[in-house]
């Protein structure tokens, strides 16, 4: 959940120039890198019980791999935004494996879209109510409009789209979940 909104935050400035957009590459990057990492340290301190405990080493995979990717992205564009040639770098080569990079983490982002399912349900409590139905949430009324608003302003109208791509596709389905009809842990079992 912490990531999404920081990954669409930072994809939205883009500039137009070449220079620009290299720096804001390199920018966009560093970011993401930093962010993954804090996600990965946050993670490895986390023990998920079954049915959610491969949740944990699939995230923390599929993060070490992007920011290898973005690693690479930034050689990339610091390599274009240096202003001459430098000697012993393959550019066509370089700008060849940009395009492959993005269709990586297209496949990484389609990873964590599949995850999203059990994010959400790491947010059902397991006790079941009078009827023996998990129809509670373990948020509080203020804790869940706070995602729902937290998702909302991240992804605004992106959120209604047709054919969402990943990462909006996984802030579609948690908040399809929480808005749903589960009470929250301060609503009366």
């Amino acid at each position: 959940l912490r990531q999404i909104p920081t990954y669409t935050r930072v994809r939205k400035t883009a500039t137009t120039s070449v220079v620009g957009k290299m720096a804001q590459s390199i920018r966009f990057s560093t970011v993401s890198i930093i962010e993954l990492s804090t996600n990965i340290h946050f993670l490895k301190g986390m023990d998920l019980k079954p049915p959610f405990e491969t949740l944990v080493p699939t995230l923390v995979t599929v993060y070490e791999q992007k920011i290898a990717l973005e690693k690479e992205l930034k050689t990339i564009a610091a390599a274009f935004i240096s202003g001459s040639p430098l000697p012993g770098i393959d550019y066509p080569k370089l700008a060849a494996r940009a395009p492959e990079i993005t269709a990586e983490m297209d496949e990484l982002d389609k990873t964590l879209f599949q995850t999203a399912p059990l994010v959400f349900g790491l947010l059902v409590d397991p006790s079941p109510d009078r009827e023996g139905h998990s129809s509670h949430l373990i948020t509080t009324k203020s804790e869940r409009r706070d995602l729902i608003h937290r998702l909302n302003v991240a992804f605004g109208s992106r959120l209604e789209q047709r054919n969402p791509n990943y990462v909006v596709g996984a802030a579609v389905t948690l908040r399809y979940g929480l808005l749903k009809n589960f009470k929250n842990v301060d609503d009366p079992w």
